[in-house]
C-alpha cells in the first residue's frame, strides 16, 4: 500500500520511476519436532525489497542518442543562423552582391572611360562595403551570443556534476547497510544524467560503492573523489 500510494503521489514528478514491491516468505516458527519434517508454521508474506521499474540498457541508449541529437541540432541551428545572416534564406544573398560587383568591374575594364560603368562600379562597391560591414557586425553579435550561451552551458554542466556527486554520497549513505534502496535519490541522479547528456557526450558506470563515475568525451568529470569542473 505504501509503494502504491508513493507511485500515485509522484505521477507528475519529473524523473520519477515507478516502484515495485517484491514479496517473499516471512520467517517460520517451529511448533514441534518430527523425524520426517521440520513442523514449522509460516508467518505469511513480507516485502523483501522495493525496486524501480527501469531499464539500464534503454537509459544508456537514450543518453547516447540524446547527446548525438543535440550535437546535430546545434550544427543545424548554427548553419541556419549563418545562412540567414548571409541572406541565403530571406532577402538578397551576399553572393549576389559579390556577383554584381564582379560584373561592374568587368564592365569597367571593357569601357574604362564610360561614365555609366564608372557610376555602376561606385554604386556596387558602396553596396558591397555596406553589406560586408553589416554581415561582420551580425557575425560578431552572433559570436558574442554563442560565447554567452556556451558559458551558461558550462555552468549548467558543472552544476549537474556537483549534483551527481552529492547524490552519489547520499545514495551510498542510505544503501551502505544493504537494508533499503535509495530509489528516489537514484531517480534524481538518473534525471541529472539525462540532463547532462543534453549538453555533452558522456559515458558512465556505477561501482560497488554505489557511486556513478562520469566521463565527458573520455575525460573524467565525476569520480569517487569529487567533480573535475570544466
Amino acid at each position: 500500500l505504501n509503494t502504491t500510494s508513493h507511485n500515485l503521489s509522484n505521477v507528475y514528478t519529473k524523473g520519477y520511476t515507478r516502484q515495485l514491491s517484491i514479496n517473499g516468505d516471512r520467517t517460520y516458527v517451529n511448533i514441534g519436532s518430527s523425524s520426517t519434517s521440520y513442523m514449522q508454521v509460516g508467518l505469511g508474506v513480507d516485502v523483501i525489497s522495493t525496486s524501480r521499474v527501469r531499464n539500464i540498457l534503454l537509459d544508456k541508449a537514450y543518453r547516447t542518442e540524446n547527446s548525438r541529437a543535440n550535437f546535430y541540432t546545434a550544427q543545424y541551428n548554427a548553419a541556419t543562423e549563418v545562412t540567414n545572416i548571409l541572406g541565403e534564406i530571406n532577402g538578397e544573398s551576399f553572393d549576389k552582391t559579390l556577383e554584381n560587383l564582379e560584373n561592374a568591374i568587368s564592365e569597367m575594364t571593357k569601357t574604362p572611360n564610360s561614365e555609366t560603368a564608372q557610376s555602376e562600379l561606385v554604386m556596387f562597391a558602396e553596396k558591397f562595403i555596406q553589406r560586408a560591414n553589416g554581415i561582420y557586425q551580425d557575425m560578431k553579435e552572433y559570436q558574442d551570443n554563442l560565447d554567452a550561451k556556451i558559458k551558461g552551458m558550462i555552468e549548467e554542466v558543472n552544476g549537474l556534476g556537483r549534483q551527481i556527486d552529492a547524490l552519489n554520497k547520499a545514495i551510498a549513505g542510505v544503501e551502505a547497510a544493504n537494508i533499503q534502496d535509495a530509489n528516489d535519490l537514484r531517480d534524481q541522479r538518473d534525471l541529472a544524467l539525462d540532463k547532462l547528456s543534453e549538453y555533452v557526450k558522456i559515458t558512465y558506470q556505477e561501482g560497488e560503492n554505489k557511486y556513478v563515475t562520469v566521463n565527458i568525451e573520455g575525460v573524467p568529470f565525476v569520480s569517487d573523489t569529487g567533480v573535475f569542473e570544466m
